[in-house]
């Protein structure tokens, strides 16, 4: 029963939903909902595996707007319990981003960058959707600068091969230079 919430936790992230999933699981028997309602309230909430549910979300740029403001509850989560996470708050300035919350998301993607940036790089994501929410704000020079230094990180040999890197640096590319605009070198 402790592995049933365990992977509860891991599939749906915080302990309210967890409850309310175990609290109505028709294949439980009442001795065991009542066990693992017992272990889900001592069960601690993890800010990396709220990350990843909350990553799986965000990363599609065709997903639904139910399952990013999902993705956002969780990522706030995520950052409430591990705030010095870099990862952490890059994944809700995407998440702000896909629901429109332009202004809030460049806040929190200055924020991740300085939180992640290493002396030679800035990670992709936090690149691509700071220059698109730029772009969304109408700050087209910035979301030029900062789309021309997401090409640069992309060309580095940590992201010269990483597929969502790519398609982080595309959907920027789309968006700010529009379908088939010359991309500027």
């Amino acid at each position: 029963m402790v592995n049933y919430v365990q992977s509860s936790f891991e599939k749906l992230g915080l302990r309210k939903e967890v409850l309310a999933a175990l609290g109505k699981d028709p294949t439980l028997g009442e001795a065991d909902r009542e066990f693992a309602l017992q272990v889900a309230q001592t069960h601690p909430e993890n800010p990396v595996g709220l990350n990843e549910v909350v990553w799986k979300l965000v990363k599609d740029p065709n997903g639904a707007e139910k399952a990013y403001a999902r993705a956002l509850r969780l990522a706030e989560a995520a950052v409430r319990l591990a705030p010095g996470n870099g990862y952490l708050v890059n994944t809700l300035g995407i998440a702000q981003y896909r629901l429109g919350r332009y202004t809030d998301a460049p806040v929190t993607l200055t924020k991740s960058e300085k939180l992640n940036a290493t002396e030679e790089v800035s990670l992709p994501a936090v690149l691509a959707f700071l220059a698109m929410s730029q772009h969304q704000l109408s700050k087209k020079d910035e979301a030029k600068a900062t789309l021309n230094r997401l090409r640069k990180v992309t060309k580095q040999p940590r992201w010269s091969q990483d597929a969502e890197a790519a398609g982080f640096l595309h959907e920027a590319e789309e968006l700010i230079e529009g379908k088939g605009a010359k991309k500027a070198q």
